[in-house]
């Protein structure tokens, strides 16, 4: 009986060594895999696995980049997705709707700050147009095809026993929101409506676009 409490002693400590050996040689394999920073336009955008596919890399983009970093302004938002499917533009979309997600979370948190500013001098004739146009905002910022959004790099990672992971990293222009935002049937229903009442309602209008600006164009 005393070999065979040894024997499995043994065993045991043979089961371990393996699975730390296992566990050892996993580390390191992910440790292995440096990354490597991207830039477009000679900005930094962001630091990806050497082992990536790059799709697309948007150096069209470059200048624009470039001034939007010069004015404090740049930003991204970064999207991934995991799929089994064979067709890499199924990964992307995914992909790409996770990054307008979190553009969404963004924006509606400034839209909200924005409204509370307003809503505290606004009169009731303008309280609803102010929320419509609000939630306007946050629309125009879910919209996949808004121009203002657009991918500037899309890589995968391919490795044995997972889904091939999607990553699209998006730039967002805050000036090219702002600008949509003027051009809305609902922002422009409000000016006339903030024009007909005179003084009052002029004053309210500039206070607007004031607060639009410092919370949307000032990202």
């Amino acid at each position: 009986m005393g070999r065979v409490m040894r024997m499995k002693r043994d065993s045991l400590r043979i089961v371990f060594i393996v699975l730390f050996l296992f566990f050892v040689v996993s580390l390191l394999g992910v440790k292995s895999v440096s990354l490597i920073r991207i830039q477009i336009g000679g900005i930094p955008i962001v630091e990806i696995p050497s082992d990536a596919i790059i799709d697309m890399k948007d150096e069209a983009s470059g200048p624009r980049i470039a001034e939007l970093y010069e004015m404090g302004k740049l930003l991204v938002f970064y999207g991934e997705a995991s799929t089994p499917s064979p067709f890499p533009e199924e990964g992307y979309r995914k992909a790409r709707e996770e990054a307008f997600i979190r553009i969404a979370q963004y924006v509606e948190l400034r839209a909200k700050v924005a409204e509370s500013k307003v809503s505290v001098t606004v009169s009731s004739p303008l309280l609803s147009r102010t929320q419509s146009l609000m939630k306007r905002i946050i629309s125009i910022s879910t919209d996949t095809n808004f121009g203002g959004a657009k991918d500037i790099l899309r890589y995968r990672l391919k490795r044995s026993g997972e889904l091939t992971r999607y990553v699209v990293v998006v730039l967002f222009d805050p000036e090219e929101l702002l600008s949509t935002i003027k051009m809305s049937k609902e922002y422009l229903e409000m000016e006339k409506q903030a024009r007909a009442m005179g003084e009052a309602g002029l004053e309210f209008f500039q206070q607007l676009n004031a607060v639009l600006e410092e919370a949307f164009e000032g990202m």
